[in-house]
């Protein structure tokens, strides 16, 4: 099933529990293609506790380095890398690639409509926990994830 997210400004009015609904596989990467179209809500909020963990260490790592060096780009100076390139899409859609017993994997198409040889998909990694759906890793457009890259992007 293919849904493509062309409603952006729709759902940014809708009040926060429907944009922030994790009660299926499709509903959160819904909401993630919004946060990548607007910027709200901010995907952090939507991550299973392991990454999060990840993603914290990684923010104080990045923290560390800028303070030592406020001159310079940190490794995370474009903040965390939920998709292949930091350049904010036109489109965004969803395709439901495969679930199995508590995981699923969402493909997330971007486009540019100036560009459209530009598009790229990437993959969410979800994980079904007590009560919601959440992210567990992005497989990005080159089959870098971004847990790998939450640990590697601090290496010389």
């Amino acid at each position: 099933m293919r849904l493509q997210i062309l409603l952006a400004a729709f759902a940014a009015t809708l009040p926060l529990p429907a944009i922030a609904d994790s009660s299926t596989a499709e509903a959160v990467a819904g909401t993630f293609c919004a946060a990548m179209l607007d910027g709200t809500p901010d995907p952090t909020t939507m991550v299973t506790p392991a990454l999060g963990e990840m993603i914290a260490t990684a923010l104080a790592r990045n923290a560390d380095i800028q303070a030592t060096a406020p001159d310079e780009k940190p490794p995370l100076g474009d903040g965390i890398p939920w998709s292949s390139w930091p350049d904010r899409p036109d489109t965004c859609e969803i395709e439901l690639t495969e679930a199995y017993d508590g995981a699923a994997m969402v493909n997330i198409t971007y486009g540019f409509s100036g560009a459209p040889e530009a598009s790229y998909t990437d993959t969410l990694v979800l994980m079904e926990g007590e009560a919601a759906w959440a992210i567990d890793d992005v497989i990005l457009a080159d089959n870098q994830t971004l847990r790998g890259l939450l640990t590697t992007v601090f290496d010389p």
